[in-house]
């Protein structure tokens, strides 16, 4: 089988240039892929950590329409629990965001 040519990267003159090529442009059209070796961000990972911990002590109100039948479940639950119902809302929605990532 023919090796396929592939293309050179273009030289880009800023982060928002990068950004835009990046959003369009199909890298298998610049990389074979033999050349990706596995790397960790340890620096990046370390202050993505920092920043949600940081922030997770912050709070920040939301307002969510929901439907009132969930309302009702909810401050059911919560009043099972000896809870409000926006911390029981609260404490479900951090746990299940935390098993999704």
């Amino acid at each position: 089988m023919a090796k396929k040519s592939l293309k050179k990267i273009p030289l880009l003159k800023d982060d928002k240039a990068v950004d835009h090529w990046l959003q369009k442009a199909d890298l298998t059209e610049y990389f074979s892929g033999h050349e990706f070796q596995k790397t960790r961000f340890t620096r990046l990972e370390k202050k993505l950590v920092d920043d949600a911990y940081s922030n997770e002590l912050k709070s920040q109100p939301v307002t969510l329409r929901l439907p009132q039948t969930l309302i009702m479940k909810l401050k059911l639950l919560a009043m099972k629990k000896g809870l409000a119902y926006q911390t029981m809302a609260r404490l479900i929605l951090q746990k299940s965001v935390n098993h999704l990532l």
